[in-house]
């Protein structure tokens, strides 16, 4: 070092981590310029204050919750009779029942051929599916009208005309059993709509 550098007038130790003041430090001064009161006792490097510790903490990891996966369940399947079935059923009925007719009582379709259209549409009503259930009402007048298309041929009134001996023919047998289809599409609505209240409630 040169003596044209500035002087500080103070001469710089270095503190070693056990406390220790070597003695080795370089002067900032030249000897022959340092002044022993500029030299920094050792108790400058023993400070009593307190010292304040930084403590690094480390962030924890965020947690990934395992999301337990709930099992789907098993969609519910309205077990019942479908729409097809109910044709079959209340169809099927009303023609055997109407053949039963005209072989016993031998005067066209009548009540017997309306009580067999009764049970099977109120057993249509209560066994189909919910979905389905409503073609329990819809039914029953075209099984009667098919059932005298087919069956009620057996006691057609021949006249000079095929065209009025099928409508009076039909007028007739509709009125015997006008009473039966009015009570089966009445009954099958009350069915069908204590079934969807007692679902809504479930």
């Amino acid at each position: 070092m040169t003596e044209d550098q500035p002087s500080t007038g103070r001469l710089f130790r270095a503190a070693s981590v056990d406390d220790e003041v070597h003695t080795d430090a370089i002067p900032a001064l030249p000897s022959e310029r340092a002044r022993v009161e500029d030299v920094l006792p050792d108790e400058a490097f023993r400070s009593e204050g307190p010292v304040a510790v930084v403590a690094v903490l480390e962030e924890p990891a965020p947690q990934v919750s395992e999301q337990t996966e709930t099992p789907t369940p098993a969609p519910v399947v309205d077990g019942g009779l479908s729409s097809r079935w109910i044709w079959i059923i209340i169809v099927g009925a009303t023609v055997l029942m109407a053949i039963a007719d005209i072989l016993i009582r031998k005067q066209g379709i009548g009540w017997v051929t309306g009580v067999g259209l009764l049970a099977a549409t109120i057993y249509c009503a209560i066994a189909s599916q919910r979905a389905c259930m409503w073609w329990s009402a819809i039914v029953p007048p075209l099984a009667v009208a098919l059932a005298i298309i087919t069956v009620g041929q057996a006691t057609l009134t021949r006249s000079n005309s095929l065209l009025i001996s099928e409508a009076l023919n039909l007028l007739d047998s509709l009125g015997r059993t006008a009473p039966f289809i009015v009570a089966s599409v009445i009954t099958a609505i009350i069915i069908c709509f204590v079934r969807r209240n007692r679902a809504r409630r479930d």
